[in-house]
């Protein structure tokens, strides 16, 4: 009898860590770094979501600049639709130079000057995936632009800091 009791504590116990651990392992991470134009010119965003039995929510760390922020909390649910927005990220959005007008006349190589490298790392159920640009801009970078817009705006941090 001592014996299936033993068991039977060794496998909640053992259920419950090795959940807590997969939990660890999700999170979203936006990258960006600049030290051409000023030193020390980075942002690193960390999206971890905590599940427990009764509260649900994401701790936000960030680094800005080489100093860590106070920690922010935003829902599930908005993590949860900046994880939709990263699944729609395009690998043609993500390619620089691009030819505007092609075979035109008028046709022309656009690029960006100077520009700092940008990553979104998502980690989720032991598997990772990263999108990584250089240069960053709404009209070239569409999908990877709203990824980070919407990381931005649910953190409450202004995007004309990149």
């Amino acid at each position: 009898m001592k014996k299936i009791f033993y068991l039977v504590c060794f496998s909640f116990l053992f259920s419950c860590t090795s959940r807590k651990q997969n939990m660890k392992e999700d999170y979203i991470e936006f990258n960006h770094k600049n030290y051409m134009v000023i030193k020390d010119d980075q942002i690193n965003i960390k999206l971890i979501p905590k599940i427990y039995e009764k509260k649900q929510f994401v701790t936000v760390k960030i680094i800005y600049h080489g100093e860590k922020l106070d920690n922010k909390r935003i829902s599930i649910s908005e993590y949860q639709q900046i994880k939709e927005l990263i699944s729609l990220i395009k690998n043609e959005d993500l390619e620089m130079p691009r030819i505007i007008n092609k075979g035109k006349p008028n046709e022309y190589v656009a690029a960006i000057l100077d520009g700092a490298n940008n990553s979104i790392v998502i980690s989720e159920n032991k598997t990772k995936k990263e999108f990584g640009i250089i240069g960053f801009s709404e009209e070239y970078h569409k999908t990877f632009y709203n990824a980070v817009k919407k990381i931005f705006e649910s953190i409450k941090f202004d995007l004309e800091n990149l």
